[in-house]
């Protein structure tokens, strides 16, 4: 559990480097390592407001009390519905829930796929809990914030950050009216970084950021319910994403950064302040961009007559 509110002190953990507060700082090493998961199924029978049970795959290790999201799926984009499970069939894959369901949710027994060109429109459903936690206390809606950063000390020593996380959950992290993502590598070039099969939910602000760091590999990890911008990349290079999902990005209760207007967008890549800011060597492969209001997923493009690679 990560303590404190929007007036507690900054740290300041190298020279000139302000990381703010309430805040896990990475400039060493960090390994966190929780129990593998299965988190992400398709809704396999359409359900309705008012339901009190959904049909998911069968064969999942899901248990009583477990958190999931149910996606939207109609043309309202914020139709989310968050869950508690009162009990799971592996046998059937029906699942009870705590309390009624506030949307409509779409559910077929098998992939669409053959239908539209390639895509399941099928309602994913997201496990949101795992047994390694990082919060952020519920406090004045000012989150916590894991940072990754390389730093100079004050004795001149060079420290080096790296993050390897598996099968990790954030929640009610990154602070609000500010750049704090939940998870944020800054200024980390040297190590390399991977985060994978990990939930990312319930952000102040925006869900994770990448910016002027190199060597980050991110795989089936899913960024739900941020605000403003969900997946973040500025001025990084050799950046991986593969099977991610960022979703319900919505708009952030107040604006203090620069009086603009929220963008409200789920993928951010090296287009948050306009400009390409940079990147090289940029991939997102194979991932999903839901509920977001403005765009799914914003990437620096080229003029028409730019004919190069």
């Amino acid at each position: 559990m990560l303590l404190g509110d929007a007036e507690a002190p900054s740290l300041y953990i190298g020279i000139g480097v302000n990381a703010g507060a309430k805040i896990m700082v990475v400039t060493g090493t960090a390994k966190l390592f929780g129990k593998p998961r299965d988190q992400l199924t398709r809704l396999k029978e359409t359900c309705f407001k008012g339901d009190t049970s959904i049909t998911v795959g069968e064969g999942l290790d899901w248990v009583a009390g477990d958190r999931i999201v149910l996606f939207a799926t109609a043309i309202q984009h914020d139709h989310f519905d968050y869950r508690t499970i009162e009990s799971y069939d592996s046998d059937t894959g029906v699942v009870v829930l705590t309390e009624a369901l506030d949307f409509y949710h779409y559910g077929k027994a098998s992939s669409t796929a053959n239908d539209y060109n390639g895509v399941d429109m099928r309602g994913e459903v997201a496990l949101l809990n795992r047994n390694v936690r990082v919060v952020g206390e519920d406090l004045d809606t000012w989150g916590g914030q894991i940072t990754v950063q390389d730093v100079f000390e004050e004795t001149g020593d060079f420290r080096t950050g790296m993050l390897l996380m598996d099968s990790v959950e954030v929640a009610n992290c990154s602070q609000r009216g500010t750049f704090n993502a939940a998870i944020r590598i800054e200024n980390a070039v040297t190590q390399h970084h991977q985060i994978t099969n990990s939930a990312i939910h319930g952000s102040r602000a925006w869900g994770i950021s990448l910016l002027k760091s190199d060597n980050i590999f991110i795989e089936n990890t899913h960024v739900i319910g941020a605000r403003a911008l969900g997946t973040v990349v500025q001025s990084s290079n050799n950046v991986t994403m593969n099977k991610m999902i960022t979703a319900n990005v919505i708009r952030r209760d107040e604006i203090s950064m620069n009086h603009v207007m929220d963008t409200e967008a789920c993928f951010s890549i090296c287009t948050a302040f306009g400009g390409s800011h940079a990147c090289n060597d940029v991939t997102v492969t194979n991932s999903i961009a839901a509920g977001c209001v403005y765009s799914g997923f914003v990437v620096a493009g080229h003029d028409c007559d730019d004919d190069a690679d």
